[in-house]
């Protein structure tokens, strides 16, 4: 959990829809590349937010740390809170290098015989929402981890892990707020969140 979500919206959206609701300086890159891919998966070209010197640039990154280019490196696509809170490394990476993966929806499976049916997972009266994400710099650009955290009551039917999500403003505290806000924020039940689920 997870490794498939969605984003269906421009970057152009995301900025102008963060200018209107957000607090703060945001910045659409002029290097921007808008994703070929709405249906996103690790290792793919996803849109980022990061923080910089408190103008929030809109930006690209690719969904997946990888620490050595040999194919035994494992792909970190998602980072459990427990991890970075109990791991010095970690909680280096989250004092320092902290973003935000704007998403419309994220998936996972349901078993029903040999079959594995998607379930899309979004928000109730939200169009857009944000997971917590960690990054690190490599000659090719950002490579991005997705935080994830224990599942809220909603979540818990469905799988084990649940990303962590917040919604616009919970999001600028996360990114421009001291390690201990945002680990605070990372650490809620969620329970407050209204998602739904589709088949």
């Amino acid at each position: 959990m997870c490794s498939s979500f969605e984003n269906k919206l421009s970057g152009l959206s995301i900025f102008e829809k963060m200018q209107k609701d957000a607090n703060g300086n945001f910045i659409l890159d002029d290097k921007f590349i808008e994703p070929e891919k709405k249906r996103i998966r690790p290792t793919d070209l996803i849109t980022t937010i990061f923080n910089s010197e408190n103008n929030f640039i809109i930006s690209n990154s690719h969904w997946g740390i990888k620490f050595d280019s040999s194919a035994k490196s494992p792909l970190i696509f998602n980072s459990r809170i427990e991890t970075i809170n109990s791991k010095a490394y970690w909680k280096k990476l989250f004092t320092n290098y902290r973003c935000l993966v704007p998403a419309t929806g994220f998936f996972e499976w349901k078993t029903e015989g040999r079959k594995k049916i998607p379930q899309r997972i979004s928000l109730f009266n939200e169009e857009i929402f944000f997971f917590a994400g960690i990054f690190v710099d490599n000659p090719d650009g950002k490579l991005v981890s997705i935080i994830t955290t224990e599942p809220n009551n909603f979540m818990k039917d469905v799988h084990n892990r649940m990303p962590v999500i917040f919604q616009i403003q919970d999001s600028i505290n996360f990114l421009k707020g001291s390690s201990d806000t945002a680990l605070n924020l990372c650490s809620g039940d969620f329970n407050n969140l209204e998602l739904k689920l589709e088949n």
